[in-house]
């Protein structure tokens, strides 16, 4: 089955951001999202450091999202963003499903960005964690705290199963300095692609 790249980009990176970022709370009618574990990486401790990065599960279909990034340094225009979307096989390795180009995330924050829809995703995400986006320069910290989400504004086109993203930043220089990394698990998910699961179903 031939996927559309535009459609395959941007559904890919949308599911990519809610699991990175927010944590996805579910009700025991719909039990759809559940973050499983979280790692943060400064890859640059001079300039950036991490104080604290975990995941709070309060049962077994919620939990919550928790990290602090200190700014030794103004990060000064451009940053950049990166997202990869993969998912787990049977050896507990994770495979690549979708990785994209690096985006200049202060054009996205500034509302000067080329494509709207990536656009409307940031304010989406604005919405529900706006103490994780600030206007560029970045400085200071960055502290997210039990962190949601609607699950009513959220999209579940893969199959159920164990997701893996990873969220990279890299400064001016185009030099990454973060990484997060995130797996998370989809429960009743619609198998929009077509995708095999570990049985091959």
């Amino acid at each position: 089955m031939k996927i559309d790249s535009k459609i395959f980009f941007i559904v890919s990176l949308k599911i990519s951001l809610i699991a990175i970022i927010i944590p996805l709370s579910v009700s025991s009618s719909q039990s759809i999202h559940r973050i499983k574990s979280v790692e943060c990486i400064s890859l640059d401790n001079k300039s950036l450091s991490v104080d604290f990065c975990f995941v709070k599960a309060y049962s077994r279909q919620v939990s919550t999202l928790n990290l602090k990034f200190d700014f030794h340094r103004k990060f000064p225009k451009p940053i950049y963003i990166q997202y990869i979307l993969g998912r787990k096989n049977s050896g507990n390795f994770c495979q690549n499903i979708f990785k994209s180009d690096l985006i200049e995330f202060c054009e996205l924050m500034e509302g000067v960005a080329a494509n709207p829809m990536i656009q409307n995703l940031f304010h989406l995400l604005n919405d529900t964690a706006p103490q994780l986006f600030q206007k560029c320069p970045y400085q200071g910290s960055i502290i997210v705290t039990n962190a949601t989400f609607d699950l009513e504004k959220s999209l579940v086109v893969f199959p159920s199963g164990l997701y893996c993203t990873e969220l990279n930043s890299f400064d001016d220089k185009k030099k990454q300095v973060t990484a997060v990394k995130l797996t998370f698990e989809i429960k009743n998910g619609f198998n929009f692609f077509g995708l095999k699961d570990k049985r091959g179903n």
